[in-house]
């Protein structure tokens, strides 16, 4: 991951590995100590000009070398990028933000400024476990350090879990206090309503060197009141792809089941199949089945769950034939730019539709299981 990895924060994607080899020169390097190496990395990196630059968009490895000038941000990236061509391990620190690399069993900090070593302390996150089950880093909470008058996102786990949004939960984040340098702080809270409101929270506070903050973390409930958005004519089918055959949509006698149309190797579908994997525990103890239906058949050859990770074992997968459950859910519902895909609806037993979801959304998974969780 740190080697391998093309990108190194959230910059432009470059081949810059061929480039840095020739400005800096394979042959001699080759053979040096890992020490000796970084050193050299270092006092070359450090020759070039940096400059202020309020745009705040990182410039990519390889526009470096060709300005041969460049802002702090995209300097430090660029010593990542040149590091890791050499195959030494490299980062952008989680928790400082400043550039790192790997050696002999520990991450050390390229520090290419006159900045002296900032003091640490701890923070333990408490929480009660309400409304959200177990947070997720980036969806439900995060913390940022106040620098400058502005607030810079501390990353404490954005791929843990999942490839894209969300981080690792508080469970595995907070197991045990998490080490922060010292400085002012803000605790963001938010849990998203099916109506795409977001119910936020703020929290000030403080590390000091070498002592531990406890803070108890507050997520507002999302209370909503279920509102018919439409009524579908029942049953509804597809083509189930465990028989092969044409099948009645089953719905539970209470609650709300989903049923996604979508569409393979589309961003706004894969966004949705990456909220399901990493939701796949929580889908699987509400124990309700899920119906994702592909478009036709051609557009189920796209798809390759191996490019994914598990998704929840309650997803039955299918496609739909001719189009037809697709025409019936944009008939009844009478959608506006019905193809728009992933189309997702929420309904009950009698066919009341309760949520409606087209094209890209932040946070679709957990608003489906929101409301699959209304009693």
């Amino acid at each position: 991951m740190f080697v391998l990895n093309p990108r190194i924060q959230n910059e432009l994607i470059t081949a810059y590995r061929e480039p840095i080899k020739a400005a800096f020169g394979s042959e001699s390097l080759e053979g040096m100590k890992s020490s000796d190496l970084v050193e050299r990395i270092m006092h070359r990196v450090g020759e070039y000009r940096v400059t202020a630059y309020p745009v705040k968009v990182p410039t990519p490895p390889v526009g470096v070398l060709r300005a041969g000038i460049t802002d702090a941000l995209s300097r430090d990236i660029f010593f990542v990028a040149v590091c890791r061509t050499y195959f030494i391990p490299a980062r952008l620190s989680p928790i400082s933000g400043k550039p790192e690399y790997y050696i002999a069993g520990d991450w050390h900090t390229a520090d290419f400024s006159t900045e002296k070593f900032v003091p640490r302390g701890k923070l333990m996150l408490h929480y009660a476990g309400k409304p959200v089950r177990d947070p997720k880093y980036f969806l439900n909470f995060t913390i940022g350090k106040m620098e400058n008058g502005r607030v810079r996102t501390i990353d404490l786990g954005s791929n843990a879990d999942v490839d894209m949004g969300v981080g690792a939960s508080y469970e595995t984040i907070f197991a045990r206090p998490v080490e922060l340098e010292e400085g002012n702080y803000i605790l963001s809270t938010g849990n998203r309503r099916g109506d795409g409101a977001v119910m936020a929270t703020l929290t000030s506070f403080k590390i000091e060197a070498d002592r531990q903050t406890d803070l108890d973390m507050y997520i507002q409930p999302c209370e909503e009141n279920t509102k018919v958005l439409g009524k579908v004519s029942l049953p509804l089918s597809y083509v189930s792809e465990i028989t092969g055959k044409s099948e009645n949509i089953n719905i539970p006698g209470k609650g709300y089941t989903a049923i996604a149309l979508v569409e393979a190797d589309k961003e706004p579908t894969n966004h949705l199949l990456r909220d399901m994997s990493g939701m796949k525990d929580d889908f699987d103890r509400l124990g309700i089945p899920l119906y994702f239906v592909f478009r036709d058949p051609e557009n189920r050859k796209k798809f390759n769950q191996a490019d994914f990770r598990p998704f929840p074992s309650v997803i039955m997968w299918g496609t739909d034939q001719g189009g037809k459950l697709h025409q019936q859910l944009s008939r009844d519902l009478q959608l506006q730019n019905a193809e728009n895909l992933p189309l997702v609806v929420l309904l009950n037993a009698e066919g009341d539709v309760v949520f409606i979801s087209q094209g890209y959304r932040v946070g679709l998974g957990t608003q489906i299981m929101n409301v699959m969780n209304r009693k």
